[in-house]
């Protein structure tokens, strides 16, 4: 029997999410907890989402020139990246924090209402980076 070198045991993977959460500041921990808990998405659909996202802050830019669209394009290609380049050399550890930052994106309503606020992508940013930092991605961070 051969083993997957990009498998993580379940017990790792606890322990790694564990730790990954620990670094979440507690204003946004209840809702990276939410999203952890929730059943997990495939990562096609996750860019099909990512794609009536962009749609939808682009309408809301036209109501709101305050939004910060250029940070919500630099997480957009970020989880693009991600999700097509580098996904399928990813544990699934590492895929979970993907998804993780992912959704935590396409949640309009999180810590800062994405669409209300000037600041409302600056949570989403600060989830991605320490995604990126924690599976060694650094090179992908975005400017929050």
């Amino acid at each position: 029997m051969t083993s997957d070198p990009n498998a993580t045991s379940t017990g790792d993977s606890n322990s790694l999410l564990l730790d990954f959460c620990a670094q979440v500041p507690e204003e946004l921990s209840a809702s990276v907890e939410e999203i952890l808990a929730r059943p997990a998405v495939g990562h096609e659909d996750i860019l099909a989402e990512l794609d009536e996202y962009t749609s939808q802050i682009d309408a809301a830019s036209r109501q709101r020139a305050d939004l910060d669209v250029h940070l919500a394009e630099m997480i957009l290609r970020t989880c693009r990246t991600l999700l097509e380049d580098d996904w399928g050399t990813l544990d699934s550890t590492q895929q979970s924090l993907v998804r993780l930052a992912c959704v935590y994106y396409l949640d309009s309503d999180d810590a800062d209402g994405d669409l209300e606020s000037p600041f409302g992508f600056e949570d989403d940013a600060l989830i991605l980076n320490l995604v990126l930092d924690f599976i060694g991605r650094t090179e992908l961070r975005v400017r929050a």
